[in-house]
């Protein structure tokens, strides 16, 4: 059987790794609750090699954001 503590060290290596990767690969990250207004500059980036994620909130954004990643923000001021 596998411990608690064997599962929350894989999560926490898992998380580590991810942060890793974030800070070496900036991104644009694009939040706007309209989602073809979030899928135009994402693919307009992306075909110019740009690595992009889109967000439907703020609060999606910053669930998902650490203070390791890298990048920009395109976002509707309105949402």
């Amino acid at each position: 059987m596998i411990s608690n503590s064997h599962i929350l060290d894989a999560l926490k290596l898992r998380i580590a790794k991810q942060i890793h990767r974030d800070a070496l690969n900036p991104q644009v990250f694009i939040i706007d609750d309209d989602a073809a207004m979030r899928r135009y500059p994402a693919r307009l980036l992306e075909r110019n090699t740009y690595l992009t994620r889109e967000f439907v909130s703020a609060e999606d954004f910053l669930e998902y954001w650490h203070f390791d990643a890298t990048g920009c923000i395109i976002t509707d001021l309105q949402l």
